[in-house]
């Protein structure tokens, strides 16, 4: 088992974990779905990033690396997966995508709290930026859309755009593509896909 699959796995079970979890007031269960959300983000991160690492040499790699920017993580982490998205593009000749992923970057970085080192490349990733601009082409074709509107599927790792047919686990609430309704979330593995389920509910304790 590598590390990400470790990782995976000690995610999991937070959300194996949460639904035993007592909650006395809806502060309590708001916290807790914020912990869900954040495992099942992770977890979807975690995958994408395997998935890219077997497609390091061709498109499909630059696409995932784009894809992982657009999960709720930690701004730190969001930061290091554009950095490298960044480097990626740039080195496939992919300019116009990058120039994207580069104001998106000088954008977290004055919005979130980061480390000083992490904000010091700033200056490096600017001039990346303008050579981007004079150039202002992508030599591949790409299914990835820096400035659209979707969700990424957590099975496939493909963009879900809004509107589209889609289905969701309905406990931690990621997305899939309509095609996997009824089978069990990747996710979690604790429930079907598009299943009829309220989630993570809070009711007050009843006294007799």
């Amino acid at each position: 088992m590598n590390h990400f699959e470790e990782a995976i796995a000690l995610f999991r079970k937070i959300l194996h974990t949460v639904p035993l979890l007592p909650t006395d007031s809806k502060d309590d269960l708001k916290e807790i779905r914020q912990l869900v959300r954040l495992a099942s983000q992770y977890i979807t991160a975690l995958n994408i990033k395997m998935e890219q690492k077997a497609n390091a040499t061709c498109t499909r790699g630059f696409e995932l690396a784009c894809y992982f920017t657009h999960l709720d993580l930690d701004p730190r982490h969001l930061f290091l997966g554009l950095k490298e998205a960044i480097l990626m593009g740039y080195k496939r000749g992919n300019f116009k995508t990058v120039a994207v992923l580069c104001r998106r970057l000088l954008e977290l970085a004055v919005s979130a709290k980061l480390p000083a080192a992490m904000k010091k490349i700033t200056g490096k990733i600017k001039a990346v930026l303008k050579k981007c601009q004079e150039k202002d082409t992508d030599k591949e074709t790409l299914t990835y859309d820096p400035r659209g509107s979707f969700d990424i599927c957590a099975k496939s790792f493909t963009p879900v755009n809004k509107g589209d047919d889609s289905a969701k686990d309905p406990y931690c609430g990621s997305v899939f593509c309509a095609e996997y309704n009824g089978e069990v979330s990747p996710i979690c593995n604790m429930v079907r896909i598009g299943a009829d389920a309220k989630g993570l509910t809070f009711s007050a304790a009843r006294t007799l």
